[in-house]
Order: C-alpha cells, then sequence, then structure tokens
C-alpha cells in the first residue's frame, strides 16, 4: 500500500504544487494527501483480489515514474500547468489500462476509475478553498415591539444556511423605525432615503388590519400575508391583584371592569397608540364597548385611570426596563400594565434573571443590577380575546416588481422558521395556542385568542387619547421686540418658546400635517401679516425640516407685538377643510389681543385654539382671560417650564378631554389645567 500511496501522491501533488498560490500549497497538499490515502485503502482494497494486487502495484509505480518524469520534462520547457495534469492523467490513465486484463481485473480497475472521477468532480463543483459568496441580503422591518424577536430568528436562519464550508447563503437584516405609526408612514412615503436601514422586501407586521391599511397606499406592493403567530393582550398585575379580582378566570371581564377594578392607589400603564400596536390594540379593546357619544363621560372615567406614566415615544419594552427590578413594597409599587401575552413572559423572564429570549434586561438604557428574588406579574385576560396576529408579507417596489424565485424561496423560508420558532420565545401559534415554556406563571393556555381587529386602524386611533395635540397642527411664533425679555430661567421668552416648538414638533409624524407661522413679518406691528416659514403639510422626515427652520427663527426687530384678532381669523382659515383633529398654537407671551372678541373664534368650523403663554401678563389678559372662561380657547402659562413637562401636562389635559380655560404647566408651583371644561 505504501508504494500505491506514495504513486498518487506524487503525480498529483507535483501537479497541484505547480499550480498552486504560495500561501493554498499546505491547504492543497492537506487535501491531496487525504485523497492519496484514500486512494491507497481502495487499491489496497482491490488488490485482494486474485491476481489484482502485483498489477494495480506495477500500474501505480510506473504512473508515479511517468508522470514525475512529466514533471521533469514540462518544468525544463516550461509547459504550462495544463500539461502537469494532462500528462498526469494520461500516465494514470496509461497505467490503469494495463489492468484491463480478465474479467476481475477489468471490475476492480473501473471501480478505482469511478471512485476517483467522483471525487475529482466534488473538488470541482465544491471548491474547498474558494472565497465564500456575497451572501444574499435579506432587509426586513418591523415594529421596535416585534422586531428583536424577528432579529434574533433572522440571526438563526442565517446562521442556518451555511454549506458544508461554513458559506452563508442569506443575510437577514431587521430595522425598526420609532414608532408604529412611523413604520407605516414609511411604506406610505416610499420608504425614501432619509428612511432607517434598507429598504425592506418582507415585513413582519403585528395585525392583518395593519396590512390592509398600508396595501392601500402608493407606491408600496404587498404580497400575500401568512400568518406566523399571535399572542392576546393581557392587563399584566401582582398576584395580590390577581386574587382580589371579581373574577380572574380568562375573559369574564371586559377591560372596564378589569381596569376599574385595580386598586385606585395603582396606576394602570399603556403605551401610546400612535407609537404602539399594543397601546392601539388595548385602546381599540378599551373603548370598543364604550361607543357613541352618550358614553363619552364613560370613556373619559375609564382614560383618567390610564397612568401617563408611559412617554410619547416608548414603546412596551421602555416600560418594561423602566419596572424590570421594581418589586411591590411601598417604595417600589409596580402598576399594572396593558401587554401582549408574550411581552409579558418576557418581563417575567428578564425579572428571574433568565437569558437567552428575544428581550432580556440587557436591553434596556442602564444596566439592569444582578438578578434578585423579585415576583413576577400575572396576567388577566379581558373579554374579547384581543390579539396581535402577526403576519409575515412580501414587499415589492415599483422599480423591482418582482421578488424572483431565488430571493421569493428565501423569504418563504424565514416565514416558516418565524412560524416555526416564534412560539419558543412566548408568542403562541398562528392557531392561538400556547406552547409548554419555563416562567410561564399565569399564563391561560386555554384563554381565547381574537386577532380580529376594526376595519380601519384609524377609527381607533381617533378615539384614542394619543401623544399629539391634533392631526393638523399649526404653530404660531411671536417674534416680536418683547419676547427679547428674559424669563425666570434666565432664558429669553423666545428661547423658551422656540424650545416648546421643537419639542412638539417631535411628535407630528407621519400623516400628521405641521405648518409654522412667525407673527408680524415687518415693521407694521398689528398690522403686519405673519410670514409662512411651512405651510400645513405632511412631516414625512420626523420634523427635520421643521427643527431646521426653528433653529434659526430670531426676533423681527424691535417691532410692537402682532395682532392677534388677525393671526387667529388667519389660522382658522388656513386650517379650514381638513379632517380630523385641527389646532391652532400660538406661542407668545401675550400679543396683541385687542378685539379678538367671541365672534372670531365662533366660525372656528372646529379648529381648536390654544395660547402657550410666556411671561408677561400671558394668560392675564383679560381678552384672553375671558375667551378662555367662556371655554372659546385655552391658555397655558408656560414661562419657563421643561418643554416635555410642559407638552407632558398639556398632554394630559387634552386626553382626558380638558380643554377650554387657563392653567400653568408648572412652572408656579400647580399643574393641569385649571380653568373649565366645556
Amino acid at each position: 500500500m505504501t508504494d500505491t500511496v506514495a504513486g498518487i501522491s506524487v503525480g498529483a501533488l507535483f501537479a497541484l504544487v505547480a499550480s498552486a498560490p504560495l500561501e493554498e500549497l499546505p491547504l492543497r497538499a492537506l487535501i491531496m494527501a487525504g485523497l492519496a490515502v484514500l486512494g491507497g485503502v481502495l487499491f489496497n482494497v482491490f488488490g485482494r483480489m486474485p491476481g489484482l494486487l502485483d498489477g494495480l502495484r506495477a500500474a501505480a509505480v510506473k504512473s508515479a515514474r511517468l508522470a514525475a518524469a512529466a514533471v521533469r520534462a514540462s518544468a525544463r520547457a516550461g509547459a504550462t500547468v495544463l500539461g502537469h495534469l494532462a500528462r498526469a492523467f494520461l500516465a494514470l490513465a496509461g497505467g490503469a489500462a494495463g489492468l484491463f486484463k480478465g474479467a476481475p481485473r477489468r471490475a476492480g480497475a473501473a471501480s478505482a476509475a469511478v471512485v476517483l472521477a467522483a471525487g475529482g468532480a466534488l473538488l470541482y463543483t465544491h471548491n474547498p478553498w474558494a472565497s465564500c459568496p456575497i451572501p444574499r441580503e435579506i432587509p426586513v422591518t418591523a415594529s421596535s415591539e416585534t422586531a428583536p424577536a424577528v432579529r434574533l430568528i433572522g440571526e438563526a436562519y442565517g446562521r442556518d444556511s451555511a454549506d458544508w464550508r461554513g458559506c452563508r447563503t442569506a443575510h437577514v437584516t431587521v430595522t425598526a423605525p420609532e414608532s408604529a405609526e412611523e413604520l407605516r408612514a414609511r411604506f406610505a412615503g416610499g420608504w425614501n432615503g432619509e428612511a432607517p436601514g434598507p429598504r425592506p422586501v418582507l415585513w413582519v407586521a403585528d395585525s392583518p388590519a395593519e396590512v390592509e391599511q398600508v396595501r392601500r397606499a402608493e407606491p408600496v406592493t404587498l404580497g400575500r400575508a401568512t400568518t406566523v403567530a399571535t399572542s392576546p393582550l393581557v392587563l399584566a398585575v401582582p398576584r395580590a391583584t390577581v386574587d382580589s379580582a371579581a373574577d380572574p378566570r380568562p375573559g369574564r371581564l371586559d377591560w372596564a371592569k378589569l381596569i376599574n377594578g385595580v386598586s385606585s392607589s395603582r396606576s394602570v400603564v399603556r403605551t401610546y397608540a400612535r407609537t404602539s400596536n399594543t397601546g392601539l390594540l388595548a385602546t381599540t379593546g378599551m373603548y370598543g364597548t364604550l361607543g357613541g357619544d352618550a358614553r363619552a363621560p364613560e370613556r373619559a372615567t375609564l382614560e383618567a385611570r390610564v397612568s401617563r406614566d408611559a412617554g410619547p415615544a416608548e414603546d412596551a419594552h421602555d416600560v418594561m426596563c423602566r419596572y424590570l427590578r421594581a418589586d411591590d413594597g411601598p417604595a417600589g409599587r409596580i402598576p399594572a400594565m396593558i401587554l401582549t401575552e408574550q411581552q409579558l413572559y418576557e418581563f417575567n423572564r428578564a425579572r428571574a434573571g433568565a437569558g437567552g429570549g428575544a428581550w432580556t434586561g440587557a436591553d434596556c438604557p442602564a444596566p439592569a443590577p444582578a438578578p434578585g428574588t423579585v415576583p413576577p406579574l400575572y396576567p388577566l385576560y379581558p373579554a374579547g380575546g384581543h390579539a396581535l396576529s402577526y403576519q409575515c408579507v412580501p414587499v415589492t417596489w415599483p422599480d423591482r416588481p418582482e421578488l424572483g424565485d431565488d430571493l421569493g424561496g428565501l423569504l418563504a423560508g424565514l416565514c416558516d422558521r418565524l412560524a416555526r420558532d416564534l412560539p419558543g420565545l412566548g408568542f403562541r401559534d398562528a392557531d392561538g395556542d400556547l406552547p409548554r415554556l419555563d416562567h410561564a406563571e399565569g399564563l391561560a393556555r386555554d384563554a381565547a385568542v381574537t386577532p380580529g381587529w376594526p376595519p380601519e386602524i384609524d377609527t381607533a386611533l381617533a378615539q384614542a387619547g394619543t401623544a399629539v395635540f391634533g392631526d393638523h397642527v399649526l404653530m404660531a411664533l411671536d417674534v416680536s421686540g418683547s419676547m427679547s425679555n428674559k424669563l425666570d430661567t434666565a432664558g429669553s421668552r423666545l428661547r423658551a418658546a422656540t424650545d416648546v416648538a421643537r419639542e412638539l414638533v417631535t411628535h407630528m409624524r407621519g400623516r400628521l400635517t405641521t405648518g409654522l407661522w412667525t407673527f408680524p413679518s415687518g415693521p407694521g406691528g398689528p398690522d403686519a401679516p405673519h410670514a409662512e416659514a411651512v405651510p400645513p403639510e405632511f412631516v414625512r422626515d420626523d420634523g427635520a425640516r421643521l427643527l431646521a427652520l426653528l433653529d434659526p427663527i430670531a426676533l423681527a426687530g424691535p417691532h410692537p407685538d402682532g395682532s392677534l384678532r388677525e393671526l387667529v381669523r388667519d389660522g382658522i382659515a388656513a386650517l379650514r377643510g381638513k379632517d380630523g383633529r385641527r389646532v391652532l398654537v400660538i406661542l407668545t407671551d401675550g400679543g396683541r389681543p385687542d378685539g379678538l372678541s367671541a365672534a372670531d373664534l365662533a366660525d372656528h368650523e372646529g379648529t381648536e385654539v390654544v395660547v402657550l403663554a410666556f411671561g408677561g401678563a400671558g394668560c392675564g389678559k383679560p381678552a384672553i382671560a375671558g375667551l378662555a372662561t367662556d371655554g372659546l380657547l385655552t391658555c397655558y402659562q408656560v414661562d419657563g417650564t421643561p418643554p416635555d413637562e410642559a407638552l407632558s401636562t398639556i398632554r394630559t389635559d387634552r386626553a382626558t378631554g380638558a380643554t377650554g380655560g387657563t392653567g400653568n404647566t408648572g412652572s408656579t408651583g400647580s399643574t393641569g389645567n385649571t380653568g373649565r371644561t366645556p
């Protein structure tokens, strides 16, 4: 066998060494040595046949000698690599031909030739030393609440697509805009260059209704949606609250009874409907049985139980981070939280210090303390079984209307992988069945799951106490000379007003329209018209254009105050005819309200007028105070209150229906709207 191995090795290795780059010699030599040993074993096995061994040995030695001679001769003549391989092959073939003397010899030689040919073909088609090809990129988008799970499974899918050399076929990139509404707006806007992440070819949506809303948009085209998982909404509460519930069995109480049944000392946290699909579906469920004007007081009472602890830009995971390590003692009483069942499962795993899920305490902005004995929260399932129903949706665009068979196959494989693996992360499967999971305290396997949503998401959004002022907002910024006066916070009135305007702009994304005026526009004082910096238009760039215009705004000069009467009349006219909630926001130190009367506001056609006052008499000016008392406008004395705190107070009032009157946002020690509510 030694002679056989040597014969094969010499012919093959010399030919390969003559053509291989220097850095590949060790790898190629190792591979060919292994093949030589395999060939020797095969030849030795076949040599056990009667009379075959001598012929094989002679052929191998002869082949080696001929191959070596060919290498030396070709080296002297400067022959090409092809010549080396050809001569070595001919030598081996010639030697093998001598074996064909009798049936046993022909069978053994044929078998060896087939094995060697198959090995050569395998090397040719699966070159082990070639560079890995670039994997196919699969850009995926999902809401910020769903993206962690999709990202985890996408990474596993990419790893498992690797071939025997470790070369991946696919690479999955998952991006998530800051809010659910922004994601839908990105599709409607064509996912322009300012959108986060690459343009997706797959969308993991949170509901069929969300898919249908985007399907009506241009220019995106959505393929057939496939349900890959579900997760019902729950009210997550401490064990004591479950024990005190009137009927804690799944589906026995509606949202209103569940929330109103929670102890008045414990708040109920719900994410905002425009930011979070969890919050959107919760709002839909809460108001589903309280429709119509006749039940408006009940809706207001229910909304008053909802805490404002969740910020307008926070999703369910942000809320979970805030209470991750909180106990239910007097100093750390945690609220009741509206979450999906899967989010509660992740929350309890993180509280127990378990790792390996899609979302963990390590995802929180601040490092989480070491795991301790923090008790889990338990679910209360409302009647109706409202659930998120996760959809796998292929996406095409006008410049690429077809996905192609290769990409389409990869997307189908990824959707199958999501359907298989999401239940292991706390989701239910497409049929609503919950697998057996660790750290699944209190999860009800028999809870009803109803994935159907209202036919229009916009209807639910209109009912929600949302984080924005309205659907169409026109801001008018006072740039008269008096706005240069200082506030107690050392900054000018104009600076405080622009800071609040900036905070307001950051929440005017998506389908909302926002405009910006300044007044007066020149030295004409009361008679000078406003200047239009930005007309009311859709905000598709997260307000970047408006923010850029707010920075350089300066005083119009030492000019007298502009006329609030003309400004209000022009603002109402500019917003006329727009669907949804229309709001004119005037940021001023009081201006000149002379002449502004109830008659000017009588024909407002549903436009709300909100005055934010900075210094001076502000809301105390008689004309403004009188109209506020009559419920024709609302005035807030903001002064130097931090912008986020000021807007938080105003949003709270507006979400609970407290419009009309005068109030203070906190700069003088009081909070909230203290005026009458019409």
